[in-house]
């Protein structure tokens, strides 16, 4: 990952979290630094929005529309949501996870019969 503290922090943690949870495979890792990015693109996005103007008025015309960062914000926020879903991360998606099996579990036999 990249130098940023707060991708960084969030990898550290998910990584520890799935892994114990035996959800984490090495070809989730794309998936992972995409959320762990846009979750920090978020979170500076909403620290430049707070205490900013919502707003916007175009003083020579009158004009007001939305501060462009709640676009990109809202745009993050779904990025997000799709990506913590894709790893499990909500009630929803943790239920059709399939935990990995250990190598110490798996016998060689099929326990179905």
């Amino acid at each position: 990952m990249a130098r940023d503290e707060e991708a960084n922090a969030l990898w550290d943690y998910l990584c520890g979290e799935l892994t114990s949870q035996r959800v984490l495979s090495p070809v989730d890792g794309p998936a992972l630094t995409a959320l762990c990015t846009a979750y920090s693109r978020l979170i500076a996005v909403r620290s430049k929005l707070e205490g900013g103007e919502l707003i916007t008025v175009n003083k020579s015309s009158g004009a007001s529309k939305a501060n462009p960062l709640l676009a990109v914000e809202s745009s993050l926020a779904r990025d997000v949501i799709k990506y913590t879903a894709s790893l499990g991360l909500n009630p929803i998606a943790r239920a059709k996870i399939q935990h990995l099996s250990s190598p110490e579990d798996d016998d060689g036999w099929d326990d179905d019969d």
